[in-house]
């Protein structure tokens, strides 16, 4: 199955954007927008924040409507909300067993005690984590450097959440093609619908 991967290049000096950058669920039910009431299917993004002004990379299954965000008044704010047009290209995620990738992954790195899903805080656990998730997602980690980013305070409703937020670089190695396609079509771990889980790759 072929994927949109889109680049959203964010004006940091709009208010709706100062705003929804604090609410992330908010934010992804904003770009869910973009794709119509009877869009289904797995909607992943992640927050760049290498250059000097913020970088959505949206992951979907479908192209979307960005336009569409601007009939509805989402643009029109005192600034605009994006400071380029939206750069989308279509992929389709194939891959070899042995091959490897450089990788960059935000993710929640979480375990359980009871009912209770608890942040990995120890480095040498998250990287275990990771570890973990990639003996289900098809590849092994060659090399991972995680940098914390924090507890992020989140809010889904009325109800109120803390994730712990890791950003994983490295190269990674395929072991099984379809579970590793399955990966990035879905993500990894938990908190997706807050900006956690998209797994980019490319060529070292």
């Amino acid at each position: 199955m072929s994927l949109y991967l889109t680049r959203l290049v964010l004006n940091p000096e709009s208010p709706r954007v100062q705003a929804e950058l604090m609410r992330p669920y908010q934010l992804h039910r904003t770009l869910w927008r973009a794709f119509g009431e009877n869009a289904s299917g797995r909607l992943l993004y992640r927050l760049e924040t290498d250059a000097a002004v913020p970088v959505l990379l949206v992951q979907s299954p479908w192209s979307g409507d960005w336009a569409h965000l601007s009939r509805v008044g989402y643009l029109h704010e005192p600034h605009e909300l994006l400071l380029e047009n939206p750069a989308e290209k279509l992929f389709t995620p194939r891959f070899e067993p042995g091959q490897v990738l450089r990788f960059r992954l935000r993710a929640n790195p979480t375990y359980k005690v009871g009912s209770r899903r608890l942040g990995h805080l120890n480095p040498q656990w998250q990287t275990a984590w990771l570890a973990r998730k990639g003996a289900q997602s098809g590849f092994s980690v060659v090399e991972a450097v995680g940098r914390g980013e924090g507890f992020q305070a989140l809010q889904k409703g009325p109800q109120r959440l803390r994730m712990y937020s890791v950003l994983f670089e490295g190269l990674l190695q395929v072991q099984e093609a379809e579970g590793m396609a399955e990966a990035i079509r879905n993500g990894i771990g938990s908190g997706k619908g807050f900006g956690f889980g998209l797994l980019s790759v490319k060529s070292p």
